[in-house]
């Protein structure tokens, strides 16, 4: 598989020193599938799987699952803030930021709604399938706004060419946003892939926010940057030892950790850290029911995940862990079931081979 961040950092070494007048594109395919990067930039082996109940139509109907693809995504896009954070500053440096337009924007979105497919839009996911950032730098643009109307991806060309007072002498079909104003139109009109050209209503997209409101239910603002490595259910024993709570026998549960050796040498220095803990369960003969499942990494609950029946056998479980609790050299992992009421919670062992 091909490693997508050097094209990355090339784009931002060129652009960081733009000579005058010239333009710098590029199109990168971050932080699209496959989710493997962590905030810094360091890969975490995945085992070539998909994220958690995302086969080639839909997610699973179970939200858990989706919130792992979710937390993955997000990862994958802290990265990408950080790389255009180090092209600002480049470009500060080089005392080019003042007078340089920059425009960032998406090609598409993806969808996190249970039962749903991820890209192909329908009413019940158009909220998350439609809306692509765009972030517009004018040159000698000192004051951000916000500019809640809709726009399109068809208003970027011409936006830009007025903020650089160029005209175009043909017609096209989107038009200059400088003036903030957005598009009030009663229907959208949406081309797709297997579709063609369609027609929505606009109060499908009004969804969004209230997704924009779960991420943030779930993640946190940013203010912690580890709180997105622990979240839903049972989020509130992370950062907790082990030591202070207590743990139960398994009673005939086991579990199964997968390339655990490379817990037992890691270097933090290195490009690639096994951050994602996997995993297989092994319960009592007879046991159907999904189990909710936490993590501690040297002693301390840092992730949390589940784990389901289905297709007749148990699926994988996955967890991605935070960088700040791993050691260098040996590092001990441990896996808990998770049961009770929120008042009174039972951690029960999950030894694993």
């Amino acid at each position: 598989r091909q490693d997508r961040r050097p094209g990355f950092d090339t784009f931002v070494r060129t652009a960081s020193v733009p000579a005058s007048s010239e333009l710098y594109y590029a199109h990168l395919m971050l932080p699209h599938r496959p989710w493997e990067l962590l905030p810094d930039g360091r890969l975490y082996p995945t085992g070539g799987r998909r994220p958690p109940c995302l086969s080639r139509e839909s997610w699973c109907s179970d939200s858990r699952f989706v919130e792992l693809g979710l937390q993955r995504l997000i990862l994958q896009t802290m990265y990408v803030d950080t790389v255009i954070g180090r092209l600002i500053n480049g470009l500060e440096e080089s005392g080019r930021f003042d007078d340089t337009l920059i425009v960032l924007v998406a090609d598409h979105g993806i969808a996190f709604t249970p039962g749903e497919d991820p890209r192909i839009m329908s009413d019940k996911n158009a909220h998350g399938v439609l809306p692509v950032p765009l972030i517009i730098k004018a040159p000698h643009q000192t004051e951000g706004r916000i500019v809640g109307r809709r726009v399109s991806t068809l208003d970027v060309l011409p936006t830009i060419l007025e903020l650089l007072g160029e005209e175009v002498p043909w017609t096209m079909d989107g038009v200059s946003r400088v003036d903030g104003k957005g598009s009030n139109a009663a229907s959208l009109r949406v081309h797709t892939k297997r579709r063609g050209a369609v027609q929505i209503d606009p109060s499908l997209l009004k969804k969004n926010r209230g997704f924009v409101n779960r991420k943030l239910r779930l993640f946190g603002d940013g203010s912690d940057p580890d709180s997105i490595y622990c979240f839903g259910r049972h989020a509130e024993l992370c950062g907790r030892s082990t030591d202070g709570l207590e743990v139960l026998s398994g009673k005939g549960w086991r579990s199964k950790i997968a390339d655990a050796d490379a817990l037992q040498n890691v270097d933090l220095e290195a490009a690639v850290l096994p951050a994602m803990v996997r995993g297989a369960v092994s319960p009592p003969r007879g046991v159907r029911s999904s189990q909710n499942l936490v993590v501690a990494l040297n002693g301390v609950i840092v992730g949390n995940t589940v784990s389901e029946f289905k297709g007749k056998r148990w699926q994988p479980f996955s967890a991605v862990l935070p960088p700040s609790a791993f050691r260098q050299g040996v590092n001990a992992v441990e896996v808990f079931r998770v049961s009770g009421k929120p008042s009174n919670l039972v951690l029960r062992e999950l030894p694993h081979k």
